[in-house]
């Protein structure tokens, strides 16, 4: 029998830095202001995190994975680019969801496998039918593995078709912004109206 794995807390490297995005690469929300967003996900990432969500959304069944990027700086500021999400097997309700022990030995190898330097940036989680929030269990997840400053918890509803990010603020939590932007291949570079993440 394997030995289970072993969580380390790491001290995150300062930040390199980056700019972000450009402005003509991002198409969820329309890029109105020339603002910083506390979070950029490709689209390929979130695509991944609503496919997700969406196939267990019919038995109202939460899902959970984590979120894999970097932290950067730019103008004195701090952003995360989420470049890719994990996820195992769940144990899930309609109202919990956590990994499945078992599931652990695939959750690393899949860790194991990115072949770039990576941060765990946060972690998703669906709460199907009931909107998008922070529920006492979520923060008190986000307070024990999520909680630098960077780190964020995006909440998907797949059947209301809600997405938002939060991180902790004092005893609470507080929304955080964040864009889907495209990459460079035909047809992804420039802001498309038509685009949503549902």
């Amino acid at each position: 029998m394997a030995r289970p794995p072993t969580i380390v807390k790491e001290h995150l490297k300062e930040p390199r830095v980056m700019p972000p995005p450009p402005k003509n690469r991002i198409i969820y929300p329309e890029a109105s202001s020339s603002a910083l967003y506390d979070m950029y996900l490709t689209r390929d990432c979130m695509e991944k995190i609503v496919a997700h969500c969406r196939a267990h959304a019919e038995e109202h069944l939460e899902v959970m994975g984590l979120l894999v990027g970097d932290v950067f700086a730019w103008d004195d500021e701090s952003f995360t680019l989420v470049k890719d999400v994990v996820t195992t097997d769940l144990e899930a309700t309609n109202i919990s969801v956590r990994f499945d022990s078992a599931g652990f030995e695939g959750l690393f190898g899949q860790l194991d496998s990115l072949n770039y330097d990576y941060v765990l940036v946060g972690w998703y989680h669906s709460h199907p039918g009931l909107g998008c929030f922070m529920s006492p269990t979520d923060i008190a997840t986000q307070r024990r593995m999520f909680n630098s400053p960077f780190h964020s918890a995006l909440v998907v509803d797949p059947i209301k078709q809600e997405i938002m990010a939060y991180r902790l603020k004092n005893e609470g939590y507080v929304r955080r912004r964040f864009a889907i932007y495209a990459g460079k291949g035909p047809g992804q570079s420039q802001y498309s109206p038509e685009y949503t993440p549902f």
